[in-house]
C-alpha cells in the first residue's frame, strides 16, 4: 500500500486562511496568472501589482507573509530593491521569491544574494509555484522557521 496516498497516513493540509501574498509582476497576464494557480491550491489572501513601484509602499500599509518579484522589471532594479527592503519597509518579515527567466543565472544569482529565499522560473508553472510556495508557507510540521 502506497502511505502517501493513503488519507489515514498522509499529512493534513495546514490552513492557508491568514498567508498573505503579494505578487509584484510587470505582465498583468503573468500576475493573474501566478494569482489563480495560487488561488486553486486555497491561498486566499493575494495582491498583485503590476507596477512594483508600488511594492514598498504596500508593504508599509499591509504585512505580507510572501513576497514573489519580477526580477527582469523595465521600471525598477529589483536586486536593489530586494537589498532595501529591510531599511524602507516597517517590520518587513516576509519571504521572497524571485521570477526570473529561464537559464538568467546572473539573474538568479542576484536575486538569491539580495535576499531572496528562492526563484521561480518564468513562464510561472503551477508544479513549480506550488511547491516552492508551500516550502515557504507550509514547513514541515515540527521545523522551526528563522
Amino acid at each position: 500500500m502506497n502511505h502517501a496516498l493513503d488519507p489515514r497516513t498522509r499529512p493534513a493540509k495546514r490552513p492557508l486562511g491568514n498567508s498573505r501574498i503579494l505578487v509584484g509582476a510587470e505582465t498583468p497576464q503573468e500576475a493573474f496568472d501566478i494569482e489563480r494557480i495560487l488561488q486553486d491550491d486555497g491561498y486566499t489572501d493575494i495582491h498583485i501589482t503590476t507596477d512594483l513601484r508600488e511594492i514598498v509602499p504596500l508593504l508599509n500599509v499591509k504585512a505580507f507573509d510572501l513576497l514573489i518579484i519580477d526580477m527582469h522589471s523595465l521600471l525598477i532594479d529589483s536586486a536593489l530593491l530586494l537589498h532595501k527592503l529591510p531599511h524602507e519597509v516597517i517590520n518587513v518579515k516576509m519571504q521572497t521569491l524571485a521570477l526570473v527567466n529561464p537559464g538568467h543565472e546572473p539573474t538568479r544569482l542576484n536575486a538569491l544574494v539580495a535576499g531572496a529565499c528562492d526563484t521561480l522560473t518564468r513562464p510561472a508553472r503551477r508544479k513549480e509555484v506550488i511547491e516552492k510556495v508551500g516550502a515557504i508557507l507550509r514547513p514541515p510540521l515540527g521545523s522551526v522557521r528563522l
